[in-house]
């Protein structure tokens, strides 16, 4: 064996043990729950791609696929290169075929599908196109060092056993074609198994352990008087609640289990009547995954119950720039308050806007351009919604006191808070989503 053949085996195995690794700690994370060490770096999301349905082959993670992948060409690469035209070298190049197909394939899902690149993801890719590039450079050398041998013996008119054997257990040209084939077949296995039988991961409705209320002490959504709060001093006053009591407060006071102070249902970001009989807190960030799959479901279940039923939108930016309770050295997602405060701009300056542009930032599996959510802003409630300087900086705090109250309920996002309880989960389906409704509130469907 030449030293460039050692070389090679020993760089392809090590950058195969470094993917094992790093595919190997994206599986603990697919099994117990994605908090990702590299999330917080800007400009890496691994959350949202390990949630993603491109994150599972037929049910099972591809990270798993991948570390299997990796692991036997750690374990070939050495026999490839001692026995050049041996089966070795063959196995050697459906393994780095299926590596650098499944790596090119993952790439483009992540920057055109799922626009948000995993750190750990994106170094198992990197090793598998350095491990296809060194393993034809393994596959060159050798011939060159059997063919420049071969002359030698032929010249001399002798034998060297080592060639000799190398030689006879050689494969054939339709060897190697075929297990070319092998690879690309693995390849398209896999494209064609995540397109024809999309995985779903949606997460069952789960109940939360409430924990006892934080007492937060920024700015408040009320006080004791129920009057409005400053930031909202643009809220709509046409929908007062339907009572014949005299006494009855200007606003209406919800209490819930899970927050320190009643909310004050009058001024709050709202999809439904703030009047409406049934009336629930949806804690929730536009670039949470699981938050994008409980929209359609809160849709559904707003056609189904009908003005009986409202959704208090409470955004919780998962993003240190406006949450102070991020876990420590995790920046969070970027654009995360950027997305949290344009909505609730749109909902102070155009109200009747809120629900068309809550939702259109909750279509699709990841949320759109900047740009595009600044543009669509400004043509629903006006430049204002990014020229007023002094209500960003009290949405910011508005925010930041969301953060506190979803940190001291430690549990994931989307949250939705009852009276007396609280489920997090996006959801497998409307039914799901239905029957916990009519479980908690005790509302029945408006058109039977």
């Amino acid at each position: 064996m030449s030293n460039v053949a050692k070389i090679l085996a020993t760089l392809i195995t090590l950058a195969a043990l470094v993917a094992v690794g790093a595919s190997a700690y994206l599986v603990f994370e697919s099994f117990n729950g994605p908090d990702v060490a590299s999330c917080g770096v800007e400009g890496f999301d691994c959350e949202s791609v390990l949630t993603s349905s491109w994150s599972k082959w037929l049910g099972v993670p591809v990270a798993l696929l991948g570390g299997v992948v990796y692991l036997a060409i750690a374990l070939v690469a050495w026999p490839a290169a001692l026995s050049p035209r041996g089966m070795a070298m063959n196995l050697l190049g459906a393994l780095s075929l299926m590596a650098v197909g499944a790596g090119i394939w993952f790439v483009g899902l992540q920057l055109f599908e799922i626009q948000s690149f995993c750190l750990f993801c994106m170094t198992a890719h990197s090793c598998g196109l350095a491990i296809a590039c060194m393993t034809v450079g393994l596959y060159l050398s050798t011939r060159n060092q059997y063919r420049d041998a071969r002359s030698t013996v032929v010249s001399g008119g002798g034998s060297i056993p080592g060639i000799v054997a190398s030689h006879n257990e050689s494969s054939t040209p339709l060897h190697t074609a075929a297990s070319l084939l092998v690879g690309a077949m693995g390849v398209a296995a896999l494209v064609l198994g995540q397109i024809v039988l999309p995985t779903d991961t949606s997460q069952a409705m789960q109940e939360v352990a409430l924990q006892p209320a934080p007492n937060v002490d920024s700015t408040d959504d009320s006080d004791d008087s129920g009057e409005a709060p400053d930031f909202m001093e643009n809220a709509p006053r046409d929908k007062q609640p339907t009572s014949s009591q005299p006494d009855e407060p200007a606003h209406r006071l919800l209490g819930f289990a899970a927050l320190p102070r009643p909310i004050d249902a009058d001024v709050e970001p709202m999809l439904g009547q703030s009047d409406a009989t049934y009336v629930i807190v949806e804690m929730m960030d536009y670039t949470c995954p699981h938050c994008r799959q409980l929209r359609p479901r809160i849709e559904a279940a707003r056609e189904r119950y009908g003005d009986q039923f409202a959704i208090i939108v409470r955004p919780v930016a998962l993003s240190s720039e406006c949450n102070d309770n991020m876990p420590a050295g995790r920046r969070g997602r970027k654009s995360a308050c950027d997305y949290a405060q344009l909505a609730m701009a749109v909902w102070q300056f155009a109200p009747d806007k809120f629900a068309e542009y809550h939702n259109w930032l909750l279509e699709g599996n990841h949320p759109p351009p900047l740009g595009r959510a600044r543009q669509r802003a400004i043509s629903l409630a006006g430049e204002r919604v990014v020229l007023d300087t002094k209500l960003k900086s009290k949405i910011s705090d508005r925010l930041r006191k969301h953060g506190a109250e979803w940190a001291a309920l430690k549990t994931g996002l989307p949250l939705l808070l009852f009276s007396d309880s609280a489920v997090t989960g996006g959801g497998k389906s409307n039914e799901e989503l239905f029957k916990t409704l009519e479980s908690k509130l005790g509302i029945q469907p408006a058109n039977p």
